[in-house]
């Protein structure tokens, strides 16, 4: 099997037949995947053997899948195609340098070998434009970007427009060519190319004329030309260029000419025109106006010096402004405060008003009825205590301490032993004799006081008397019992509930 690729061609998916060896008709071998063993290898020119393993699959059918290494091959079978017919997913690296590569494969059961050639090209025949030769343009030949093509009669076309630039190209172009032409009819082209490109510009052999090589600064001489030339009807010759002095007819012309000046008398004299256009002015030259002028926008920057003025009165107070001396601060503060009257009488209230006294504060800072007086707070607090009054040192602190069994809750204020896991209302509910034990919930308690002994004992008594009622059987409790009287012992000991 012979192949054509372009070299460095990668997703490449080659579709091979695979023989049955075992058929006699030359029928293909049907049923092979990535499971089948098949092995074997690929040779690049002037290279050496490197092992092939095709034991990865294909998951979609004509969809690439890049192999996992450049030692592996993808296997697929396309669907509708004879028995045989596969498709092979093979690495990248296979086809990136080289001119040709030599791929075989074999090894599975009835698998005649698979020979695969592979020409690897510069160029690419599936390219219709220029076969992947980037060298050449990449558009279709006779179109824009692309090659120029001859016409039946062996012609180049060109766009005359383009060449001369207005609407009469065709025209123009025939012209320059004509006015070109020598006097045996031929157009003078030199080997240079600046005098060729001169010659078709403006029909003119210049280096004929100039005898030199003709040199041009950023376009100047072109523009010259077309600027020049470029004229319907013109009116300029030489004749009329060649002029000096007042004879010239724009200097002579009567409105705009030199009538229209006024010529310094001082011929050295110039005028100082700025980069930005504003001229300037040499003052001492200037003379008085011979009128009334009035200005109008004019901005007159800061003046240093103001010559002594005659008609305008105001700028010598003259006109009933203060022509006296200012006067000074101090001069402005002696007179604030010897008349002013407002600031005597300020002075006069706040030297008589003392401040407010501790009570007169607190009876204007606190409502009495809302509040209470100073004195009440005083008893209140008193009849309270002098708690710390910070951490657990508060009315809530030892609250939680007298209630609750939880660590860390004694307050240092309260002193002594106490402690609250232990003195609490809750730690005192928790043990016995206040326990569980007490209710009969505790199993352990239970057992101590309802033994065998006991009940045989309590069974023997009741069944020898005649009567159970409930009378005998206290006064069996009250004669026999050991716990009730050590109970009765332990609680007439104790008269008061401190000794608890």
């Amino acid at each position: 099997m012979k192949l054509q690729l372009v070299k460095g061609e990668t997703s490449v998916i080659l579709t091979v037949f695979i023989l049955d060896s075992s058929s006699a008709v030359g029928a293909g071998l049907a049923g092979l995947d990535q499971t089948s063993s098949i092995v074997g290898g690929y040779l690049k020119r002037n290279g050496t053997g490197v092992a092939l393993a095709v034991d990865e699959n294909v998951t979609t059918e004509g969809t690439y899948e890049a192999p996992s290494a450049a030692g592996k091959v993808r296997i697929g079978t396309p669907a509708n195609m004879t028995a045989g017919t596969y498709e092979l997913h093979f690495h990248n690296d296979l086809f990136t340098t080289a001119d040709w590569v030599t791929i075989t494969l074999g090894g599975a059961a009835n698998m005649a070998p698979l020979l695969i050639e592979v020409q690897l090209t510069s160029v690419n025949p599936n390219d219709a434009v220029r076969m992947g030769m980037t060298a050449l343009p990449n558009a279709t030949p006779d179109s824009v970007g692309g090659l120029p093509t001859e016409d039946a009669n062996g012609r180049v076309s060109a766009d005359a427009t383009a060449v001369s630039g207005d609407a009469t190209a065709a025209d123009n172009l025939e012209l320059i060519i004509e006015n070109a032409k020598g006097a045996d009819h031929k157009i003078l082209i030199s080997t240079d190319a600046q005098d060729l490109k001169a010659t078709l510009t403006v029909g003119s052999y210049l280096k004929g004329i100039l005898t030199t090589a003709l040199t041009e600064t950023g376009g100047y001489l072109a523009a010259g030309f077309k600027k020049f030339f470029n004229v319907e009807t013109p009116v300029a010759t030489a004749e009329t260029v060649n002029q000096t002095g007042d004879a010239y007819a724009v200097v002579a012309h009567a409105d705009h000419g030199n009538a229209k000046l006024v010529r310094s008398t001082t011929p050295a004299n110039t005028l100082d025109v700025a980069a930005t256009g504003e001229a300037g002015l040499d003052f001492n030259n200037i003379n008085a106006a011979t009128g009334a002028t009035t200005l109008t926008n004019i901005t007159v920057p800061i003046v240093t010096t103001v010559g002594t003025t005659t008609t305008n009165t105001d700028m010598r107070g003259t006109d009933g402004a203060y022509t006296g001396t200012p006067p000074t601060v101090g001069e402005i503060r002696t007179e604030m405060e010897g008349g002013g009257t407002k600031l005597t009488a300020v002075h006069a209230v706040i030297p008589a008003t003392a401040p407010p006294t501790n009570t007169q504060f607190e009876a204007r800072s606190l409502a009495t009825a809302d509040y209470g007086t100073a004195a009440n707070q005083t008893t209140l607090l008193n009849r309270i205590g002098a708690f710390t009054g910070t951490g657990l040192n508060t009315i809530l602190g030892f609250l939680k301490a007298l209630m609750s069994k939880a660590g860390g809750l004694t307050p240092s204020d309260v002193g002594g032993t106490y402690d609250n896991t232990t003195d609490s209302v809750e730690a005192i509910r928790d043990t016995a004799p206040l326990g569980t034990a007490m209710r009969g919930t505790d199993s352990a308690a239970l057992a101590s006081v309802c033994t065998e002994e006991r009940l045989a004992r309590l069974d023997a008594a009741v069944t020898t008397r005649s009567s159970h009622s409930a009378a005998n059987v206290r006064t069996e409790m009250d004669s026999n019992s050991t716990k009730l009287a050590n109970l009765d012992a332990t609680i007439s000991s104790r008269a008061t509930p401190g000794a608890f």
